[in-house]
């Protein structure tokens, strides 16, 4: 074999055979956690990925390092070390030594490498640290620095902060941490809870998450382990849990002895499992001795974190999750969810891992399926240096629009409300919930005429009118990608979409960003998950808002007002409500009464073909966008040729509460009517508070039944053009002779009914050419076989057309 091909087929093999390590390596049995660091600096050196993981069957806490220039190192540790349980170190295999035992619980400590001291060598690029244990439990290793000079002040620093807290948790008396009774059950760790209208699923905002204690074990099965709290501060509560596997694996059990706990398991499943004590009070801190079969593991091991209730009821498929942190750039949470404060815990994570576009980092994610309602979340910080505040959402449900959107990843769309044809997106992004908008709309009191981006710019800003009292005013001035808090979407130079993210109108809004995508459930998703072409999609994201910190002014009180549904509840605004005078809805039977059958008909023919097709342009909330199909261009035409005789039935259908009629109506009544629109919007205008002095809250839909109003009330609109009786049609008949068939071409200058008979004039047998149907204006064919009339050549047959009740008789000669 040659040198060359020796070289190459040695280098295939070791790398076959360090994937299949990796494999290996990965999987539960070999990981317990895994967590994958942006850089993050620990001292001279930055640490790129941290592992739990079993390592020739010992439990195992593994640092991948990243040395930049070769040297003499120290190792500083922190973590907690107790009496009898020795820590080693090794480092790439060589090396090996023990951490330094200062005292029992938490400790900042220095390692000893048994060839070279407390430095050890490390060259330029990647090393492996690892940290074997004497137990099966695995070490609990918070936070290393490696550094040339022998210390690192920061972590030094933050060990004296540790400490010092430690040291106030401990010195606690039980009772001034510890609640005379335990608290109630739907108490939580409550704080910060916006308004939610329409929303399905349960939040607590900009919380902050302390550390708690959190111990990784390996077990094999059959192993019986007790688990026991004393001296603590904080009444605790013992879990221990398989991460992996919740459903089999999770026990918990508070109040044993006391306030203390004592929790003993029999292991039926070989496998990593993991500790955490927590307090049964949300938010309250201090410390507890832990002891595993009667020795000490942990002492003064910290107690914290925050327990959020559940207000959603919602089961099955369910999304709860940590984010949008504050804190240092370190800031981490673990996520646990429980059916009751005292349960076992049901769900479990640390750093979620997508299968969607979003990156979650850091932040926590629980997405599975729960046959319970999940009352509790609890979260807490990963380390000791990760604290911070978060926002937390509970039982949300998997959002159903992924079909509409392709780029939409099913793993990101997180339903945040249900479907509603009531409101739509940029309703949704400036605060309404009570009406559908469009501002470019000519309906809509804020549009602009020709200018699409100003009527935008008017909703956004509360200009002419306000959307609502205390409205937040939004600006596009000093608004970027960076600061938006609404992005405003086009495609083509069309706008087609608006999403909003907190804080827009001090609504939670999920992870990322939140929409209303027209009649279709509100969701959560990331900022250009519904890009693409339009009209399917909208396009992509072309302009931004920022609030301006200043609100529409109100009638009192200083407290937010977020939606309009809420300023109406609080009695400073009222609903737009209008309706048809007895005088108008007269007139408008009356009108109706005179459309012929044949006109009544093939308006609800088309009409109803149109209503049906509204389900598959749902994402849209620009009602033009609901004519873009051949059944919306059908409909138009047929009413632009019909105006006058269709105009009451579009009435009737408008007034059944279906807004997005107003384009259709539109078209019908600007040219004559239009100013009659205009006076519509003066009035509210002249008129926007009612006689007890509450904000009448416009909408487009409530101003098109105005204009109905107008319009009925105007001369013009009463008479209806009749059809013409004459030059309805024009018929051709070719070849005439005929000897086996002819075409009959039919020109009918309207809709009509049409019924084509041929009649043989000797023996009076008829044929059916065409049964009477209802046919566009236009040009028609109608191919015509005679063979099977039984005439005799020379004989004279008969064609009979019909157009709207008015006959015609056409003869044709028939030849050999």
């Amino acid at each position: 074999m040659k040198r060359k091909e020796f070289y190459l087929l040695f280098i295939t093999a070791c790398t076959t055979l360090m994937a299949s390590a990796q494999d290996a390596r990965k999987s539960p049995q070999a990981i317990a956690e895994q967590k994958i660091y942006n850089h993050l600096k620990a001292g001279d050196v930055t640490i790129t990925e941290k592992r739990m993981e079993l390592l020739n069957g010992i439990p195992s806490c593994t640092f991948d390092i990243a040395v930049r220039t070769t040297g003499m190192y120290t190792l500083q540790v922190l973590a907690p070390i107790e009496a009898g349980r020795q820590v080693t170190v090794d480092m790439d295999g060589r090396s090996n030594g023990t951490l330094v035992k200062n005292s029992d619980g938490w400790q900042l400590t220095k390692a000893n490498f048994k060839a070279t001291g407390q430095q050890v060598l490390l060259t330029a690029g990647k090393h492996q640290l690892h940290f074997g244990s004497s137990s099966n439990q695995y070490p609990n290793i918070d936070q290393v620095s490696l550094t040339t000079s022998g210390s690192d002040a920061t972590l030094e620093r933050h060990w004296e902060n540790l400490n010092a807290q430690l040291q106030r948790m401990a010195a606690m008396k039980p009772a001034s941490n510890i609640p005379a009774k335990k608290m109630n059950e739907a108490a939580g760790g409550a704080n910060k809870v916006l308004a939610n209208p329409e929303g399905t699923y349960s939040h607590q905002l900009e919380e902050s998450f302390a550390f708690t204690t959190f111990v990784w074990y390996y077990f094999t099965a059959g192993t019986t382990v007790t688990f026991e709290t004393t001296g603590s501060t904080v009444d605790p509560v013992l879990h221990l849990f398989n991460p992996y596997n919740t459903n089999a694996g999770s026990w918990f059990q508070d109040d044993y002895s006391g306030w203390e706990s004592r929790l003993s398991v029999n292991i039926t499943a070989t496998g990593s499992y993991c500790l955490v004590a927590r307090p049964y009070t949300s938010g309250a801190n201090g410390t507890s001795n832990i002891y595993k079969d009667g020795v000490l593991t942990n002492a003064a091991a910290p107690i914290g974190g925050t327990l959020h209730y559940n207000t959603s009821t919602n089961t099955g498929d369910l999304n709860f999750f940590t984010c949008r942190f504050t804190g240092n750039a370190a800031a981490d949470t673990r996520l646990f969810t429980l059916p009751a404060n005292a349960g076992a815990f049901s769900g479990y994570n640390d750093d979620y891992s997508t299968a969607g576009d979003y990156v979650w980092g850091k932040q926590s994610r629980i997405k599975k399926n729960f046959a319970n309602r999940q009352l509790y979340t609890f979260v807490c910080a990963y380390n000791t240096g990760t604290t911070g505040t978060a926002d937390t959402y509970m039982a949300c449900l998997n959002s159903d629009i992924v079909y509409a959107f392709a780029n939409l990843k099913a793993d990101d769309a997180i339903a945040a409300a249900p479907s509603s044809g009531t409101y739509n997106c940029i309703s949704w992004s400036g605060g309404v919930t009570t009406s559908w908008n469009w501002p470019p709309d000519q309906y809509n009191v804020y549009y602009l005429p020709g200018n699409p981006l100003g009527s935008f710019d008017r909703f956004y800003s509360n200009t002419p009118v306000k959307r609502y009292s205390g409205a937040a005013n939004y600006t596009r001035t000093g608004a970027t990608s960076i600061n938006a808090v609404v992005d405003l979407w086009a495609y083509n130079g069309g706008y087609t979409h608006a999403s909003v993210r907190k804080p827009g109108n001090s609504h939670p809004h999920g992870y990322d960003w939140e929409s209303k995508p027209g009649g279709l459930t509100r969701t959560f998703h990331p900022r250009n998950g519904l890009n693409g072409a339009a009209p399917a999609y909208y396009g992509d994201v072309v302009g931004y808002y920022i609030p301006t910190g200043s609100f529409a002014a109100r009638a009192s009180g200083n407290g937010a007002i977020s939606t309009d549904k809420e300023a109406i509840d609080a009695g400073y605004d009222v609903a737009d409500k209008a309706a048809l005078s007895p005088e108008a809805n007269t007139k408008l039977q009356q009108l109706n009464n005179r459309v012929s059958g044949t006109v009544n008909n093939m308006f609800n023919k088309l009409y109803d073909a149109w209503q049906a097709t509204w389900k598959a342009s749902a994402i849209q909330s620009d009602p033009q966008r609901y004519y873009q199909n051949a059944e919306g261009e059908a409909l138009l035409k047929y009413c632009r040729e019909n105006r006058s005789e269709v105009l009451p039935l579009v009435f009737s259908r408008y007034l059944q509460g279906n807004a997005i009629c107003n384009y259709l109506l539109s078209e019908l009544t600007m040219e004559q009517y239009g100013k009659l629109l205009d006076e519509v919007k003066n009035e509210y205008l002249a008129n926007q508070y009612d006689r007890q002095g509450r904000y009448i809250v416009n909408s487009a839909y409530c101003n098109g039944i105005r204009h109905i109003e107008k319009i009925l009330r105007d001369t013009k609109a009463a008479p209806v053009t009749p059809p013409a009786p004459v030059d309805l049609f024009t018929v051709q008949v070719a070849p005439n002779p005929v000897k086996d068939a002819f075409n009959i071409q039919l020109d009918i200058k309207q809709t009509s009914t049409i019924t084509i008979q041929l009649i043989n004039t000797q023996t009076g047998a008829t044929k059916s050419v065409k049964k009477a149907t209802a046919m566009l204006a236009g040009t028609y064919n109608f191919a015509t076989d005679i063979r099977n009339m039984n005439f005799v050549p020379g004989s004279l047959l008969t064609v009979k057309i019909t157009v709207n009740g008015t006959s015609r008789t056409y003869k044709v000669i028939t030849t050999e």
